[in-house]
């Protein structure tokens, strides 16, 4: 039986220690590939799975 993956691409992330968000680019293995602007710059980096959790979003409503 094959483990669901935690992150797809696409997925936004940081680091646990903190940090910019972060966009999932690609997996390999316990790697996770991802992207991210600095003072305007596309910044490219691979981490650990261990080391980043995903980006807990909040949904707003429209309705009032």
């Amino acid at each position: 039986m094959s483990k669901k993956p935690k992150f797809k691409p696409g997925d936004t992330v940081k680091l646990k220690s903190g940090g910019p968000d972060m966009t999932v680019l690609k997996l390999l293995d316990s790697m996770v590939t991802c992207v991210w602007f600095n003072k305007g710059d596309v910044k490219e980096r691979g981490f650990e799975l261990a080391l980043v959790e995903k980006v807990k979003r909040v949904q707003f409503s429209n309705r009032f």
